[in-house]
């Protein structure tokens, strides 16, 4: 478990590089189909109950308040439960462009919506060149209370992106980035299996080891391998490390 202080310390170069955002509404009897994209993506239900199925994971029932991570290169699809029929239609979205700096609406169905969600792609970073996110090796499920106001945090990215105002993308980039520390905030109090993955970021250079490290657990890593992973000798290294 990552210590208080040291999660201090990871956020003081922690830096999150707003990408893309959208709304997505799906109607009874929709499902919405997103392709694979290169960057991690954020989805926050807003309203509604849906089942959330990522790549090859088992579908996963989310609410509102669930907030799910997905990793790049993973597809993504929403469904509204009870519509598990022949008669289900879905949009698919594997050409839709997501400009930086704009909203999309992305709609399936023409009827009410009965799941709303906010979803967001971006790029984060750890000292020069360390994305904690890139390399994510299964989703990131957590459910917030309507306390956190992570709703709120987002609905004001979208009236940022919106504005188009001088300064818009920096602001909508800075309150992702709180949504994210809300995120990385929780696992200084619960044991996720996850956050292990930031343990090791407190060193810019052990921390490019440490993601060696989860991203292939099975490989055979060696103290040459990890220094040369780290950019570091390998007497330098076993110091740090």
């Amino acid at each position: 478990m990552l210590p208080a202080q040291a999660f201090e310390t990871l956020l003081q170069h922690f830096e999150v590089e707003f990408v893309k955002l959208a709304e997505c509404l799906v109607s009874p009897g929709w499902r919405l189909e997103m392709a694979p994209t290169e960057a991690p993506g954020i989805h926050y239900v807003l309203c509604g109950a849906g089942v959330m199925a990522i790549g090859e994971e088992a579908p996963t029932a989310v609410k509102p308040h669930t907030l799910a991570i997905v990793p790049p290169g993973r597809s993504f699809t929403l469904q509204v439960p009870g519509s598990f029929d022949a008669k289900t239609r879905s949009v698919h979205l594997r050409s839709a462009k997501l400009t930086p700096g704009n909203v999309r609406r992305f709609v399936a169905g023409d009827a009410a919506p009965e799941i709303i969600l906010i979803c967001g792609y971006f790029r984060a970073s750890y000292g020069v060149a360390l994305d904690p996110f890139q390399d994510l090796a299964a989703p990131i499920f957590e459910t917030f209370a309507a306390t956190d106001r992570l709703d709120t945090t987002l609905k004001s990215a979208l009236v940022e992106l919106r504005a188009q105002e001088a300064g818009s993308g920096a602001m909508s980039a800075t309150l992702l980035k709180q949504v994210l520390i809300a995120v990385l905030r929780r696992s200084l109090n619960l044991k996720r299996r996850w956050a292990e993955r930031f343990a090791g970021l407190q060193d810019p250079q052990i921390a490019r080891a440490f993601t060696a490290m989860l991203a292939r657990p099975g490989a055979a890593h060696s103290v040459a391998t990890l220094s040369q992973a780290s950019g570091l000798s390998r007497s330098a290294f076993m110091v740090r490390f």
